[in-house]
């Protein structure tokens, strides 16, 4: 099948559009809940990525193969991540709207970092909320007190990202481009404004490098997405 130069490109945008959605999608799930065995057999036997380039991703990613790498025994694997997944995100025995008695975890919501609140389910996740709103968004909350959490952030990412997918199997790149400007506004207004401390929370919290691994690779990632769009925007302008 012979096909023009403007469709290669077009395949080739649309295949890293996908690429981007379910990136989102892996990274949502992995800080939503724990690991369950079927993922953990699948993350696994999970081909390496190419290098990127970008530091922080790649040694993220090196530790988190490191750990994964290391289970000979799924089940206990699975436990030991689960207790980890416990350490880091909730602590044990612990109340997160307890206060003057300094975090026990490293909760993974946006509020803590940004404004210090004290209460998870305080208005000062309303931001992320409106917005959410306002596309059409609902995020999965299983077990989940508020909606400026990690996984709903990255998973309102995905949800974009989606869109913009469809839009370029339409031909729509009208659309696609304000769904880009959408996403790199969000991810330059929330998570990549309290990434570095929620990852600095974990290393204090967390015991495996799985999920030391995951806090770096994400931030990695979202500032890698972030040049990226940026990069696609100033082509479209003609920028030089």
């Amino acid at each position: 099948m012979v096909t023009s130069c403007v469709d290669e490109k077009r395949f080739g945008e649309v295949e890293a559009t996908r690429d981007r959605c379910e990136n989102y999608a892996m990274l949502s799930r992995l800080f939503r809940i724990e690991i369950d065995e079927p993922l953990l057999h699948s993350l696994i036997d999970s081909p390496a990525p190419d290098r990127t380039g970008n530091a922080d991703f790649d040694e993220g990613y090196r530790l988190v193969r490191e750990h994964l790498d290391g289970i000979d025994d799924v089940p206990a694997g699975k436990s030991a991540l689960a207790i980890d997944y416990c350490l880091a995100f909730v602590g044990y025995g612990t109340d997160p709207d307890r206060t003057g008695e300094g975090p026990h975890a490293a909760y993974p919501y946006e509020s803590i970092y940004v404004s210090g609140a004290s209460s998870l389910a305080s208005a000062s996740s309303a931001p992320v909320s409106v917005e959410y709103r306002c596309a059409g968004f609902s995020p999965t909350k299983e077990r989940i007190v508020a909606d400026d959490h990690i996984a709903c952030e990255l998973e309102f990412l995905q949800f974009l990202v989606a869109g913009e997918l469809s839009a370029e199997e339409k031909g729509d790149a009208r659309a696609a481009a304000a769904l880009r400007e959408q996403q790199l506004a969000f991810i330059e207004g929330h998570p990549l404004k309290w990434m570095r401390d929620f990852e600095s929370a974990i290393e204090t919290f967390a015991e495996t490098g799985f999920y030391r691994g995951l806090a770096r690779m994400t931030r990695g990632w979202l500032e890698e997405d972030a040049r990226y769009l940026r990069g696609v925007a100033g082509d479209e302008r003609g920028d030089v």
